[in-house]
């Protein structure tokens, strides 16, 4: 196919590139097609960077570069480095990252078939999410894919999906579990959720994905907050993980008749299923509240390449049978770890090198009246303990999954409109370059690229506009 003959060219321009600049080098995808002397059709080289993205060869730095070519030289462009494949040193670690990792690239091109385009990088980030935390939170501009990647993820695996909008009116969790009617009171109307909970009772080895679209149209923590409250009471049992049960307006019981609403008084929420949350942030929604994002994951859709295209007619529209369920049993694994204390034993060096970032963070902010607690620690530790059980290096480096963790739980959190917020920021971003800073001592390995860009655009935010947040910068 031409295709391959186009990646096979872009490869060799990246290995010479590599060789020339060094495995250090970042640079603008258009430096690789410098090192290509075969003439390559212009509308097939986009194309090549997901391909490389998706197979290990690069990675995006979160910065962006200056183009080299002749006909875009300085414009503001993706910033690359060479990927993963150029710095494993064995074949050990090659096998360590075959199957769960082969799983997702498979997943990625069964969904660039239907249209949709991701990276492994950014699959991988969204499946530990889901594994690391009951409810994940998708923002950014609309029209960027946040709606249709869980509808598409749920179907290529196998789970069941439920998609519910959000409506502005919500006030209490009346319209998710249901209530019952003012005008019959032995009637109960039943609420999405709860349809969803009971399906997810029903299978509890098949993942159910619940989908509240444009979940900040209303206040997220007074329609939720009961379903927020419920998941924090997880406990292990011989059957399974469960929680409290779910606060349902049911109707009275009635002396000597049958209950007809018997399984919804003892409804619980089960270990299989995930919230999924959709957000445009704009003026016409609400922000979210610490609660909110203290048992959420927050990934941003907001990094879109236009001159980008699927190719529809490039992978089978049907996936491969079997290349998916690992993924799906990986989401209902009752061996995952509940708790951090459940898996601190085997994995004390990462967890402890994880808590140590967190905290030298929080004393960076806490100056300017910033302060987060145990949950975004311990949901980043989580997390990370799945990127290790998975083997997921070869398509998510340790230091960009890290560096998801500090941008998903942490930079979400900073708000204000200080001077004091603003000299956090600055030492923020210069520490989170790997730069010494109020006695935290230099190191080039911490180097969160991601979140050191979104901390410097709060800050000039916050130098611009007086007063600065997370969300829309």
């Amino acid at each position: 196919m031409m295709q391959d003959r186009y990646f096979a060219v872009a490869l060799d321009g990246l290995k010479a590139l590599v060789e020339d600049r060094g495995e250090n080098a970042k640079f603008p995808f258009d430096a690789v097609w410098g090192y290509v002397t075969e003439d390559v059709p212009g509308p097939r080289k986009p194309h090549q960077a997901k391909r490389l993205l998706d197979n290990g060869y690069l990675e995006l730095t979160g910065g962006q570069a200056k183009a080299e070519s002749e006909a875009r030289a300085g414009s503001p462009t993706r910033e690359y480095r060479p990927g993963p494949k150029f710095r494993m040193s064995s074949s050990k670690v090659q096998t360590k990252t075959r199957s769960t990792a082969d799983a997702l690239k498979a997943l990625v091109a069964a969904m660039e078939g239907r249209g949709f385009l991701t990276t492994a990088g950014e699959l991988a980030n969204f499946y530990l999410a889901l594994l690391a935390s009951p409810l994940v939170i998708l923002t950014g501009i609309s029209g960027t894919g946040k709606s249709r990647l869980p509808r598409l993820f749920s179907e290529l695996i196998g789970a069941s999906f439920h998609s519910i909008p959000v409506k502005p009116q919500w006030d209490d969790n009346s319209d998710l579990f249901g209530y019952t009617s003012t005008l019959n009171r032995d009637a109960f109307v039943k609420g999405e959720v709860t349809t969803a909970l009971e399906n997810a009772m029903e299978n509890l080895s098949k993942p159910s994905i619940v989908l509240l679209d444009e979940m900040n149209l209303a206040a997220v923590e007074h329609y939720f907050s009961d379903f927020l409250s419920v998941i924090e009471t997880r406990v292990r049992s011989n059957d399974g993980i469960f929680t409290d049960t779910v606060p349902i307006d049911l109707p009275p019981l009635q002396a000597g008749t049958e209950d007809p609403y018997s399984s919804l008084r003892d409804l619980r929420i089960p270990s299989n299923l995930r919230v999924v949350g959709t957000a445009n942030i704009d003026e016409t929604t609400r922000s979210f509240s610490p609660k909110v994002l203290d048992r959420a994951h927050s990934i941003e859709f907001g990094d879109v390449d236009l001159t980008a295209f699927p190719i529809i007619d490039s992978v089978s529209d049907s996936p491969a049978d079997g290349a998916f369920s690992q993924l799906a049993k990986g989401l209902v694994d009752l061996k995952n770890p509940l708790t951090v204390g459940e898996a601190y034993s085997t994995q004390r060096e990462l967890f402890d090198h994880v808590a140590g970032l967190f905290e030298e963070i929080r004393l960076i902010l806490e100056p300017a009246g910033l302060s987060f607690g145990y949950r975004p620690r311990d949901a980043a530790c989580l997390y990370m303990w799945h990127w290790d059980h998975e083997r997921l290096k070869g398509v998510l480096p340790r230091n960009t999954a890290l560096d998801n963790c500090i941008l998903q739980k942490v930079l979400p959190k900073i708000f204000g409109q200080s001077e004091r917020l603003r000299q956090s920021l600055e030492i923020l971003e210069q520490w989170l370059h790997g730069k010494s800073v109020r006695g935290f001592d230099a190191d080039p390995e911490r180097d969160f690229l991601q979140s050191a860009d979104r901390v410097r655009r709060m800050r000039q935010q916050l130098d611009e506009d007086g007063v600065t947040t997370y969300w829309g910068v």
